[in-house]
C-alpha cells in the first residue's frame, strides 16, 4: 500500500527533478532525439559492410568450386585414358585434335 506523497510546490517539484536527473521538459533533449541523416548512415555503413562480407565469402566459395572442377576434370581425363592404355592411343588422340579444329573452324566462320 503506497502512502499518499506530500503536496510539492512548484519550486520543491523542480528542484527535485532535476536532482534525479529528469526533465522537465516534453520533448527529449537534441541529443537524445533520433538524427534521420546519422541513422540513415550507420545503416548504409552496416549494408555496405555485411555485402561486402558476403561478397568475400562467394569469391572464397567460387574460387574452391573451380579448384575442385580443375582437379575433378584431371582425375576424369586420367581414369579416362588411364583405361585405354591398351589401344591405340595416338590414333585417339589425332581424332579428338580433328574435332577440335573442326568445331574450331564452324566458330570461326
Amino acid at each position: 500500500m503506497r502512502f499518499p506523497s506530500k503536496k510539492l510546490t512548484c519550486d520543491e517539484f523542480i528542484n527535485k527533478k532535476t536532482e534525479e536527473g529528469g526533465s522537465l521538459a516534453l520533448n527529449p533533449p537534441k541529443s537524445k532525439r533520433s538524427d534521420p541523416v546519422n541513422k540513415l548512415t550507420r545503416t548504409l555503413r552496416k549494408y555496405k559492410e555485411k555485402r561486402i562480407k558476403s561478397e568475400d565469402e562467394l569469391v572464397k566459395i567460387m574460387e574452391k568450386v573451380k579448384l575442385d572442377k580443375t582437379i575433378l576434370i584431371k582425375e576424369k581425363i586420367d581414369s579416362i585414358w588411364g583405361s585405354m592404355e591398351g589401344s591405340n592411343y595416338k590414333q585417339v588422340k589425332h581424332e579428338i585434335d580433328k574435332c577440335k579444329q573442326r568445331r574450331h573452324e564452324t566458330v570461326t566462320r
